[in-house]
């Protein structure tokens, strides 16, 4: 209908007003709903805070039943420069005395000096880096060389240092500290090792001492070559007495020196020489004449900054430089630069060696950080002592009074009452507010008489309530329950489980578990892989080489263990356990090499050198170590673009997480700088065709099995129970070991039942299954031999007692949970009324309107009537006035 507008104008009435007046009455029903809806909203509010105080309580209750809590350890140690440390929550207590003797070093070598990096060297064979060995080809370069060793995995670092425009050195250091090193040798009859200056004629690894020479041969007036006897009126007969000779220079470390020789009639060569000695300390170096010329030679061998000049300008008669100018003629040099060596301390008087400065093995749950030895820094004996941290415990006291309290604080407010004014709190009376009231203070006032430590209740930890409910917290008794006995105040909040059979070792529980007691029967004891020689190990070692391949089970990894010949026992045992414990790292190598043109790529070639043009496009991507994408690269090629230009992008869009390298084909070569198993991988595509990258060295973590002697035979052992775990071996065919070769075969899992319930066996470990009672999720360390089970199955009972924070974090999941906890119904339940009362709203509303044209049409047709009154009575009157007047007229 359309909008109808009148206001009296036939009946003179304010029947806008009238209307308005009507409308706000028939609105009523609609304005009781609409404060329903506040009501609804406000009530929902009061919920949502409820809920969000629950929360805040259950977040302090889960502290004060989380396992972290009472394991918490804090470390106090004694000023010093020496030594860092760290702790884990598997420390224990006890105060140590540390001193730190020697630190752990990498072995480092040096090679000999050679004036170009890339030029081509002419040496070849194999060089032998630890057991591994690498070809060297006449075409190699320093840098040739230097990338093969870093592409062979050898656990070496090779770098190269120029320490001059032609004093190129290749340095070899080995990646992990220790005395072990660096094995480095030559093939049976190969000489690279001293082609390359790794070591002398001699096959030593001795320092080079330095040599200087003067580039002056010097004869007599006789025409013969002077010697050290030679008088120096001999060489030139105007010398005169007192005639000087000026002599400075640097020592070797690089410190000035200066001096005068002053001639004396009658004076050999031999007393200048003499004289220079001097001035460089009489035991520093050494002067001889060879050929005519001066030679000097650093007595100590390595580094050297020595260097000598003359001036002998004030000399001679007829030559004012009679000896020529020195120069090195051998540079002093280390071959090797740092000696591997394990690091050396002292604990608590007993003598420690280990193999990094990161020691976490020796002192229960700390990791020792060696950053210098005591001699250095100064430092007396360090002291360390590791005590139990209990602050998180007294903290999440507090927070779990105060918590608790606000949720006694809001229901208060909520159920207040004035008896006065009859107003009361908004969820007054509310049987949902209540019952999270009395059944958290249910809890708290709860005593676990099945606990076997002396704290039962929170009573006995320092919680008390006063009439209003309000509880408060006795700092000094929580304080002293915690020093009495820890480990009851941790059953007392989190739960205890007690085993009747020794061999059984309760662990723990989850959300299904229900307290109680439950018996427990094994029917197989887990197992794990051992495997022991057939025969006792020679007492004079392996009779030949020899190899092991152990394989893991559940990765197919393979370590390769290479034997020597002479080989202990102990070497043995110490060679694989050595190679098991290492981490592995992924080397990828393209299958073809680098090149259109047949030419061999080096990392310096230019593209355009190898059969490619400006303009060239090279595609790649791959993955990283942990598995993230390497999206697709475009790589142009530059007018001067090199292979090593590409190789840097590729490991910058690696995140520096690969090396690239080529190999001694051209054929690019990437290795994870990770070790462990890889998902590294590489494709690359456009221009450059080079294939696919397939896996050289497979990565792998370390090999959970640790070598042994058993009555004098090697032993072989995983250190994991269950069908998840497990080896095999494959010896040589001598098998001089005389472990001989296993197919790869696993351990088995314990099998038994919890209180007459289906129960899950994963190693020495027995779980409550899935739907299977009030066991579900109960957690067992079964630590039977499968004699142990053959004897008997019935293994007794495990009761478990659930702790009082425990049950609270149960009892307020029911409370506030997300899904299906009754707080959460509670808010959609306000949620349908609010929909529900809305609809009834619009549903009055919709009617209204049409109540409301309904008036509109009445008053409307009042009007028309009205009207038509008005204008009927007025033409009667005006008739009637008319036959009125007629009347007169007559």
């Amino acid at each position: 209908m359309s909008e109808i507008t009148f206001s009296g104008l036939s009946s003179g009435m304010d029947t806008a007003g009238m209307l308005e007046k009507l409308m706000e009455i028939e609105r009523r029903p609609v304005q009781l709903l609409e404060r329903k809806q506040t009501q609804i909203l406000q009530k929902q509010g009061a919920f949502e805070q409820l809920d969000g105080i629950v929360k805040t309580f259950q977040g302090s209750v889960k502290t004060l039943n989380s396992r972290t809590t009472f394991h918490q350890f804090q470390a106090s140690v004694s000023e010093n420069k020496t030594l860092a440390h760290s702790i884990s929550s598997q420390a224990a207590e006890g105060s140590y005395s540390i001193e730190v003797i020697q630190r752990a070093e990498t072995e480092q070598f040096s090679s000999g000096i050679f004036a170009s990096k890339t030029n081509t060297l002419n040496f070849s064979g194999n060089l032998v880096v630890n057991e591994q060995s690498i070809t060297i080809a006449t075409s190699d370069s320093l840098a040739d060389i230097r990338n093969k060793i870093n592409s062979a995995n050898v656990q070496v670092t090779a770098s190269i240092i120029s320490v001059s425009s032609e004093d190129h050195r290749l340095i070899l250091a080995a990646n992990q500290t220790g005395e072990n090193g660096i094995n480095l040798s030559d093939s049976l009859d190969g000489s690279l090792l001293q082609q390359l200056g790794f070591t002398d004629s001699n096959g030593e690894q001795s320092s080079v001492s330095q040599r200087l020479s003067t580039d002056k041969t010097v004869q007599t007036t006789g025409g013969t070559n002077i010697t050290s006897s030679t008088l120096f009126s001999e060489i030139d007969s105007g010398i005169v007495a007192n005639k000087t000779i000026s002599i400075s220079g640097t020592n070797r470390d690089g410190q000035s020196v200066s001096g005068t020789y002053t001639y004396q009639n009658g004076d050999t060569v031999q007393a200048f020489l003499d004289q220079v000695q001097t001035v460089f300390g009489t035991s520093s170096i050494s002067l001889s004449i060879e050929d005519g010329q001066i030679v000097v030679s650093d007595n100590t061998a390595g580094e050297s900054l020595l260097s000598i000049d003359v001036d002998e300008s004030n000399f001679g008669s007829t030559d004012t430089n009679l000896f020529g100018d020195f120069s090195v003629t051998t540079k002093g040099q280390d071959r090797v630069l740092q000696s591997g060596q394990d690091a050396r301390l002292k604990i608590n008087n007993i003598n420690v060696t280990h193999e990094t400065n990161k020691i976490s093995n020796v002192i229960q749950g700390v990791t020792l950080d060696l950053l210098n030895t005591n001699a250095e820094t100064g430092d007396p004996p360090i002291t360390l002592r590791i005590e139990k941290d209990t602050s998180q415990i007294k903290s999440g006291m507090t927070e779990f009074v105060e918590t608790y309290n606000g949720i006694v604080g809001f229901v208060k407010e909520q159920f207040a009452f004035d008896a006065n004014t009859g107003v009361s709190g908004l969820l007054f009376g509310d049987s949902t507010v209540r019952s999270v009231q009395t059944q958290i203070q249910r809890l708290i006032g709860t005593t676990l008489n099945g606990l076997t430590g002396d704290n039962k209740n929170l009573l006995s930890l320092g919680i008390s309530t006063d009439r209003a409910g309000i509880i408060s917290l006795d700092d000094s008794a929580l304080q002293s329950a915690i020093d009495s006995n820890l480990l009851s105040v941790e059953q007392l909040l989190r739960g205890e489980g007690t085993t009747t059979d020794e061999a059984i070792e309760y662990v723990g529980f989850n959300q299904h578990t229900q307290s109680g007691t439950y018996t427990i029967d094994i029917t197989q004891a887990a197992t794990k892989v051992i495997l022991t020689a057939g025969s006792t190990f020679s007492s004079s070692g392996l009779t030949a080489d020899d190899t092991l391949t152990i394989t893991d089970f559940s990765s197919d990894a393979e370590a390769v263990v290479s034997l020597s010949t002479g080989d202990t026992l102990e070497e043995v045992i110490q060679k694989i356990n050595t190679e098991l414990s290492t981490s592995i790292a992924e080397v990828r190598t393209a299958s073809q090499k680098i090149g259109t043109n047949g030419a061999t790529a080096t990392t310096n070639s230019k593209f355009t050198d190898l059969g490619y043009n400006t303009g060239d496009t090279i595609n790649f991507s791959g993955t990283r170590h942990y598995g993230a994408n390497v999206s697709q690269t475009s790589y142009t090629i530059a007018e001067n673009s090199t292979v090593q230009d590409f190789l840097n992008t590729l490991e910058s869009q690696f995140n520096g997480e690969i090396t690239a390298t080529l190999d001694s084909d051209g054929k690019i070569v990437i290795t994870d700088n990770l070790a462990g198993n890889s998902n590294l991988s590489l494709s690359i595509s456009g221009d450059l065709d080079i294939g696919s990258f397939g896996s050289t060295v497979l990565g792998r973590n370390r090999i959970a099995v640790t070598a042994s002697s058993v009555d004098g035979k090697l032993h072989l052992e995983h250190n994991e129970y269950g069908s998840s775990y497990g080896f095999g071996v494959t010896a040589s065919e001598n098998d001089y070991t005389g472990i001989g070769t296993h197919q790869e075969t696993s351990g088995q899992d314990v099998v038994g039942t919890i209180n007459g319930q289906p129960a899950d066996g994963s190693g020495q470990y027995l779980t409550g299954a899935d739907e299977a009672g009030d066991s579900e999720g109960l957690r067992l360390r079964v630590k039977l031999t499968p004699t142990d089970v053959d004897n008997n199955t019935a293994r007794g009972t495990v009761t478990l007692t659930q702790g009082i924070a425990e049950r609270l974090n149960r009892l307020l999941e029911g409370f506030v949970d997300d899904i299906d906890g009754q707080i959460k119904r509670r808010l959609d339940g306000f949620e349908s009324q609010f929909d529900r009362t809305q609809n009834q709203v619009d549903k009055i509303e919709r009617r209204l309107i049409q109540v409301e044209d309904r008036y509109k049409s009445q008053f409307l047709a009042m009007e028309k009537a009205m009207a038509e009154i008005q204008a009927q009575t007025a033409f009667l009157e005006s008739q009637l006035a008319g036959l009125s007047g007629k009347k007169d007229d007559d």
